[in-house]
Parts: C-alpha cells; structure tokens; sequence
C-alpha cells in the first residue's frame, strides 16, 4: 500500500511539474520557448557561492568568478561569449524572461516622463549592449530581442536618472559593477565624467574589457585606486554589491565612499547580514543621511530593497 501510495504521489507531482512548465512555454510563447530550451550555455558550472569553503570578502568572491573574470578578459575566445557561461549566469545574469516582461514595463513608464527618450533610444541602447557576449536574448513585444539584464540595467539607468534629475554628473562610483553593464547604461542616459569601478581586480579588469568595446565620453576608472583625498562624489550605485560584503569592508566603503556621496542608490539584500556577518538594513539607515527606503519592482528576492539618499525633495 506503501509502495502504491509513493507512486501515485510521485505521478501526481511530475504531472504538476508538467503543467506548471506548459503554462510557463505558452505565457512565453513558442519562439522564446524555443530560445531557452535550445540556449547553449558555456562549461556547467553550477556551484554553492555560500559555502565556507571560498567566501572571502564578499557573497561572490569565490576563485571560480575571479578565475573566470581573469579568464574572459584576457582570452578573446572567452570574451566572445563570455555572458554564456554558468559562473556569470549564476553572479550577474540571473534575470529571467518573466523579469524581464517587468523591467520592460517600467522603462516604458519611465520614458514617457522623460522627453529626452524614445522608443528607439531605448532599442537601440539594448542592441548595443547586447552586442557584446552573445547572452541569451528573447523577443519582447513593442522593443523586439533583448536580454533581460539590458532592461534590467536599462530600468535602473532610467529609474536613477528620474530619481535625481540627473542630465550630467561629474563622479559615480559604483561598488560592485558586475562586468560593468550598468555603468554603461549610466554613461549612455547621463553625462558622466568620472566613473570609478570598486570590485575584485580581475572583475575591474572584466568591466574594462567590455566598456572598451564601446565609445563613450565618459572615463571608467579602477576603484582601487580611490583614497581618502578625494573630497566628495556625486553619487554611490551598488546593485545589492555593498549589503553582500564583510562587515569590516562596508565599514571601510562607507568611510571611504559613501559619507563622501551627495546621493547615493543602493539596491539592498540579506545575503551580507546572514552569512558574511555584514550590517543590518537598520543600522545601514542610519550611516546616511535622510535615507528612503523604496521597493524593489520586480522584487527579485524576498527582503530586498532600495535605499535612496540625497534626493532633491527631502
């Protein structure tokens, strides 16, 4: 009877799982259906980046992500596709099709109260991000092929922008640039001068090879070079980066960075607090000034938010 209820059981989930994947393949539509299903990711390398045996300084400091990012931006076979591979998937590709249909709608949200865009702009700024690293792309109405990280970064771009009134900038820096999607979106949609890139050295080195892939007229410089003489920024960015690092490296950052920072943007998780012994989005409230805690849309993970300072109608 055992046996027989174990089986029944077993059916009952995998036809679960089937119907649950069918809906998934018609909400997406065939095409992209297609897409996903015949994607060829590059090495499988599918890993634990919470373990004792590789966390360092932060969530992602694992010698797998250093390796790689040595590896891609040194190797041009590498390179060419270098956002297929599992590592890079796993640590900044992560958005999926059904983000990504979110993303979309908030862009065309933000654009129509921005005259300066349009419907081009925005293809065109996710064609040209997208023209490097052959990611996996799907087909969205009204924009066309577009991985969801572009309109993920693209979302954020915009998102900063309406948030500060921001046409020109002077200094950004932004802790944790990923391979430095989203600093390009920034020099694209603001003019910036000065873009500094704190992260690992081989990822700095990974953001440099792909911003050199584009012509900007902005100056991405490598974060480790900052010091304490700098007097001031313009605005700090992290994507969940800073609430992912060691205590002692966010004390530093915030030292160093942050309470130099006219307006700041943080996108905020508990991955820091729970396995890094990192601060608390409490105690992180009260190292900035007049802090606003919005939420993240879509939310990607349960607890996550945005932290915004130095807003003009605070």
């Amino acid at each position: 009877m055992s046996n027989r209820t174990n089986f029944i059981s077993a059916v009952s989930n995998l036809l679960q799982d089937v119907r649950k994947k069918l809906r998934t393949a018609l909400d997406m539509g065939l095409a992209n259906s297609l897409r996903y299903l015949f994607f060829k990711p590059k090495q499988s390398l599918w890993v634990d980046l919470v373990t004792d045996d590789f966390v360092q300084t932060s969530i992602s400091d694992v010698a797998m992500w250093r390796d790689f990012a040595s590896k891609a931006s040194s190797d041009s076979e590498v390179f060419e596709h270098f956002r297929r591979y599992e590592i890079l998937r796993r640590i900044v590709e992560t958005n999926d099709y059904f983000q990504g249909r979110q993303y979309l709608s908030n862009i065309f949200s933000l654009a129509d109260q921005d005259e300066t865009i349009y419907p081009k702009t925005l293809s065109d700024l996710v064609s040209e991000f997208d023209s490097v690293g052959s990611p996996l792309c799907y087909k969205y109405k009204t924009l066309g092929l577009a991985s969801p990280l572009a309109l993920r970064y693209l979302d954020t771009a915009l998102e900063i922008k309406r948030l500060f009134n921001l046409k020109s900038v002077d200094l950004v820096v932004e802790i944790g640039p990923g391979f430095g999607g989203l600093a390009l979106m920034n020099s694209r949609l603001m003019k910036v001068k000065d873009y500094w890139l704190i992260d690992l050295p081989e990822v700095v080195d990974l953001c440099s090879r792909f911003l050199d892939e584009f012509r900007t007229d902005t100056t991405f410089r490598d974060g480790l070079g900052l010091t304490s003489k700098q007097s001031y920024f313009d605005l700090v960015i992290s994507n969940y980066a800073f609430s992912e690092i060691k205590r002692d490296m966010q004390v530093e950052l915030a030292e160093l960075v942050l309470s130099r920072s006219r307006k700041g943007y943080l996108v905020w998780n508990n991955l820091g607090e729970t396995y890094m012994g990192g601060v608390t989005l409490k105690e992180f409230l009260s190292w900035v000034p007049n802090p606003r805690v919005l939420s993240e849309r879509p939310l990607t993970a349960n607890g996550n938010q945005i932290i915004v300072w130095g807003l003009d109608d605070v």
